[in-house]
């Protein structure tokens, strides 16, 4: 009492001491208490003692706190090896109660706590590893978080690119199964809606064949009907190959093919952990587990046999126990929680992956390429409402029981030998750096490389990785015997059949699309501008000459051939480079751009590899020449060369006119069903209105009228 007294002298009479320091005060004053009383000890038994009265009142606290350990452990749980090293040597008690009571408590607990007002889907976002659903996930600052209302421009999309190459056989029945392991991707991904986001999965595929010797292009031509079940396309080429089986062996064939897919909602935790949590790291997590059990019945067994009071070794015991039991059951149920889906990518021939946004176009890519990965979502949907029920009744009595073990816990250390406490904050300790470290970490996101996360939104140049479409042989066409000749009183059946070469390849593509934006900016102009010659065409009624025995629109769907067979035309100012390689286009399919910009980054990845090779040209008059607007140079002996600009075009963003007749037939191939209203209708749709264009419209009029000239095209009503 002299000590407060002169305490209270010494300060002024308006002065107030915060909350905290007066509890410190007391503190020392009850030290300085104690001191005296035990005046008459040696300073080691002083000593002794404090540090006695220290560790057993502060140690069992500790274990109540580590919120941020606990739900960080809490989202990568996904294991009975998880649950059971959490509750091993449990701590973070309070977190671990609070959780139980947030995920299925009754609403008077929940106003206990203040989180009353809480949704499910917050409580997921802050404990879980839900990323689909009612939580997605965004990227910033090339890291990936959690929230319940992502942005269209930072949620995180996963991206996959695959490639494939060897026999028709081979690819063709690859290419069939990255069709089903996509169609289960979209189903798991973007078949439910959620309140707060629009779940998204896209995917193109390219396939090309190419054919070396006799009778090449229909042997090419085969492989594609094939493989595409295009049965009229199909017996078309048998009759060809038929006919020359006799003048000698018929062509081989090789293949390749290369898929790019984007899809949300997948875990990237969940996805390491399913692709590396090996036997290694169970082996060891149930090696700690053990020691941590173990050690929890040695403090026990030393306290009883040291000749403690038994009540105080019971409160102890029971205390533990029921930690214990409370802790793997708050694991197991907030693991129960979400419902992992994990979706096997192995058969997608993955060459690369990583995540990006629209913010961040270029993205990330993973540290590896895993082979199966993770989602995780909601689980109460799916759960019965009985089932619901007893695990909120579970919840509330494992509350109940979790408070008072603690408290009995509490009590039984505060009287039992200060190493007791010791002994048991070191053994959560071991447990808590165990639950930090037996977790896969060579999983992560690094720097974007080469590759375009959407290559279908690059713009015409840009270094994209063409590898994927590449052939195992080495062939080329340096000796090609093409049959091709100019305009004038030439027959229209040369220039629509494919070229009587050796060597030829033909490209197929497949597409689907489910939700979101997507930016076109590189593309607009270009696409914007092709579109509005296939407009024009439409108008007009006349459509490439390669699609003369196609009907009339007016015909309707079921008359029309299953596929349009496009050749690669160059425009130049001298007249018209063909290439060895066309694109087949089915009709059907969603009235997205991917049913145009597929075909065309198919054929213009695959144009390039034959851009320097000897191909067939069809001669225009000078007079004809001369309406083509500023294409081509006038070097006379690089004719039946790609001409200097369209070196430049195929390997950088220079205005691409030389290309641009054959994206006008690939979007009037891809959409030939259509009148001229839906093709205005299509450009407004998916690429927003007016747009900048490589031609104004006068100039595309007479652009279609050069073409016109030129023998390109036929009437179509």
């Amino acid at each position: 009492m002299g000590s407060t007294y002169r305490l209270e002298q010494m300060l002024p009479q308006n002065y107030a001491l915060a909350g905290r320091a007066r509890l410190g005060i007391l503190l020392i004053l009850a030290l300085a208490c104690n001191a005296e009383a035990a005046a008459g000890d040696s300073p080691i038994s002083s000593s002794s003692d404090v540090w006695a009265t220290l560790v057993a009142n502060i140690a069992p606290l500790l274990v109540l706190v580590g919120e941020k350990h606990v739900k960080a452990y809490f989202k990568n749980m996904c294991r009975p090896s998880h649950h059971l090293l959490f509750a091993s040597a449990p701590i973070g008690l309070v977190t671990a109660v609070t959780t139980l009571i947030r995920l299925n408590g009754t609403p008077v607990l929940k106003r206990m706590i203040g989180r009353q007002f809480e949704t499910r889907s917050e409580v997921l976002a802050d404990v879980t590893s839900v990323s689909g659903g009612e939580v997605g996930l965004e990227l910033r600052n090339m890291n990936l978080e959690q929230t319940i209302q992502p942005t269209d421009e930072d949620l995180a999309m996963f991206w996959v690119h695959g490639r494939t190459e060897g026999s028709p056989e081979e690819v063709a029945n690859t290419f069939s199964g990255w069709i089903g392991t996509l169609m289960g991707i979209g189903y798991a991904t973007a078949n439910s809606a959620s309140l707060y986001y629009d779940r998204r999965c896209s995917w193109e595929m390219i396939m090309s064949f190419k054919a070396t010797g006799t009778c090449a292009p229909w042997v090419a031509r085969q492989r594609v009907a094939e493989s595409r079940n295009l049965s009229e396309l199909l017996d078309q080429c048998e009759k060809k190959i038929a006919a020359e089986k006799n003048s000698g062996g018929i062509a081989t064939c090789t293949a390749s093919a290369a898929v790019y897919a984007r899809f949300t909602d997948v875990s990237l935790g969940l996805t390491a952990s399913i692709n590396l949590d090996d036997g290694i790291l169970e082996m060891m997590r149930y090696t700690v587990i053990a020691f941590c059990l173990m050690g929890n019945v040695g403090i026990i067994l030393a306290s009883w046999f040291r000749g403690r009071d038994p009540r105080d070794v019971g409160l102890v015991g029971a205390g533990l126990f029921v930690s214990c039991a409370g802790s793997w059951l708050t694991a197991w149920l907030v693991d129960e929680a979400s419902e992992e889906t994990v979706l096997d990518m192995s058969q997608l021939s993955a060459v690369a992956s990583g995540f990006f946004s629209d913010r961040i176009p270029e993205g990330t890519e993973l540290s590896f390429c895993p082979k199966k990965i993770g989602i995780s979502t909601d689980a109460r949907p799916g759960t019965r409402p009985n089932v619901a029920k007893l695990r909120g009744w579970m919840s509330t009595v494992a509350v109940v029981l979790m408070v008072l073990a603690y408290t009995g816990l509490y009590l039984g250390l505060r009287s039992s030998d200060w190493w007791v406490s010791l002994a048991m904050l070191g053994n959560a300790a071991i447990a808590g750096i165990a639950r930090s470290i037996l977790l896969p970490t060579a999983l992560y996101l690094d720097s974007p490389g080469l590759r375009s996360p959407n290559p279908m939104t690059c713009g015409i140049g840009y270094p994209t990785v063409r590898d994927d479409l590449s052939h195992p042989d080495k062939s080329n066409n340096s000796s090609l015997d093409i049959k091709a000749g100019s305009v004038p009183g030439q027959s229209q059946r040369v220039l629509s059949e494919p070229l009587d070469v050796g060597l030829y390849e033909t490209i197929a593509r497949e597409y689907r699309y489910k939700g979101g934006s997507r930016a076109y900016d590189n593309l607009h102009p270009y696409i914007w501008t092709a579109l509005a010659l296939a407009t024009e065409m439409s108008k007009r009624g006349i459509a490439p000459l390669e699609m003369r025995d196609f009907p009339p629109r007016s015909a309707g769907v079921a008359s029309a051939p299953e596929a349009s067979c496009i050749f690669s035309d160059i425009i130049t100012r001298k007249g018209v480079w063909r290439q060895p390689l066309e694109v087949i286009l089915h009709s059907g399919g969603q009235d997205v751009p991917e049913r145009i910009l597929a075909a065309f980054w198919g054929w213009y990845w695959r144009a390039s590899v034959h851009q320097a090779q000897k191909v067939a040209s069809i001669q225009l008059p000078p007079d004809l020449a001369n309406r083509f607007i500023d294409l081509g140079d006038d070097d006379e002996a690089k004719f039946d060369t790609p001409t200097d600009k369209l070196k430049t075009v195929l390997s950088s963003s220079t205005t691409p006119r030389e290309i641009l007749w054959m994206g006008a037939k690939l979007c009037y191939a891809s959409c030939h069903n259509w009148d001229s209203s839906a093709f205005e209708e299509a450009g407004v749709t998916w690429f927003g209105g007016v747009s900048p264009q490589y031609l104004r419209q006068g100039q595309i009029l007479s652009f279609l009228d050069a073409i016109v000239a030129a023998g390109l095209t036929c009437p179509r009503a």
